[in-house]
C-alpha cells in the first residue's frame, strides 16, 4: 500500500495513533497503538466514491481516538468524523456544501 498524508498522534501516556491515505484507491485509514501493541489490522475509514484527503487524527490515554478527513466528489466536499471506542466505530457526517 503507497500512502500519503501520513499523520500520528501521540498522548501522554503513549498510546498512538496513525492516519494515511492509500494513493491508489482514495480510502483512508487508521490504526491504533494501545498498551504497547499495535491494532492487529488498520481500520478503513472511508472507500466511498470520489477521493478523501487530508486525513489527520487524535487519540486520548483511554485509546478513544477521533480522526476526520474530507471526502470529495465532483460538486461535494464533506467533512467526515470517525471515533473509535476501545472495539467499536462510529462515522459521522458533519458538513456539506457545494
Amino acid at each position: 500500500v503507497v500512502g500519503t498524508t501520513p499523520h500520528l498522534s501521540i498522548s501522554a501516556n503513549g498510546n498512538a495513533l496513525l492516519t494515511w491515505r492509500d494513493n491508489s484507491t482514495g480510502n483512508v485509514y487508521a490504526r491504533r497503538y494501545i498498551a504497547g501493541a499495535w491494532d492487529t489490522s488498520s481500520a478503513l475509514l472511508e472507500d466511498n466514491a470520489g477521493s478523501a484527503i487530508n486525513p489527520i487524527g487524535a487519540i486520548n490515554d483511554n485509546g478513544r481516538a477521533v480522526v476526520a478527513f474530507v471526502q470529495t466528489t465532483t460538486t461535494v466536499a464533506n467533512l467526515q468524523v470517525n471515533v473509535f471506542n476501545r472495539s467499536e466505530e462510529h462515522t459521522s457526517e458533519l458538513q456539506s456544501h457545494s
